[in-house]
């Protein structure tokens, strides 16, 4: 994991992660994910794959004045 958020509220655990993979030729690609995860037994909830060349920066559980709602932010970079 590169970063990681828990979200009481939702149970979840916000997880950013990065899995390098070879192409046809053997050069070595990275692919970003933002995943949520269980908080109690780490079984994968969801997966989002971010696009080609986007990574994940920082990821944070928010909430906003007068909004009830809980949000996972994720910030992220075309590198």
């Amino acid at each position: 994991p590169r970063r990681i958020a828990h979200q009481e509220s939702s149970r979840v655990f916000c997880v950013c992660t990065l899995k390098v993979v070879a192409d046809e030729s053997g050069e070595e690609l990275e692919e970003h994910f933002v995943k949520l995860l269980d908080d109690q037994t780490f079984e994968l909830l969801d997966s989002f794959k971010l696009q080609e060349w986007e990574n994940a920066c920082y990821v944070i559980s928010a909430t906003f004045t007068d909004d009830p709602a809980n949000y996972l932010v994720v910030g992220t970079a075309i590198a």
